[in-house]
């Protein structure tokens, strides 16, 4: 219930929006069957529920698909490592997936890496 969601600390808005998607995947609708599609289909049906921006469905993709070449710009630590790595003051778009190309397939290691190196000053 979305009470129960509620006690491990979620907001009320953030429960409702557990239940929505929970509720589309155990109705197993064949549009929810996610295993054998790509990784920008899976982005495209995991945003497509409220609650759920690219972030979240990339972070998905890495750490419960266990994707192999997932590396979010729009994720602030990653892109705190590059900088500290490539001696960057700024990471565009552009030099972001400049980077990822070169890490490709891999994208999914280096995305710990940059992680860990981001908690260094």
């Amino acid at each position: 219930s979305i009470d129960e969601i509620q006690k491990v600390g979620t907001t009320f808005r953030k429960a409702t929006y557990i239940m929505d998607i929970a509720k589309a995947f155990h109705e197993n609708d064949e549009q929810y069957m996610l295993d054998d599609k790509s990784d920008d289909e899976i982005i495209e049906v995991l945003t497509s529920f409220k609650g759920i921006g690219t972030w979240t469905a990339e972070m998905i993709l890495l750490h419960t698909y266990e994707r192999s070449d997932i590396l979010s710009f729009l994720d602030i630590a990653i892109k705190r490592g590059m900088k500290k790595l490539y001696q960057l003051d700024e990471i565009d778009l552009e030099t972001f997936n400049q980077i990822k190309e070169n890490l490709s397939p891999y994208g999914s290691v280096a995305a710990i890496y940059f992680w860990h190196l981001s908690k260094y000053e």
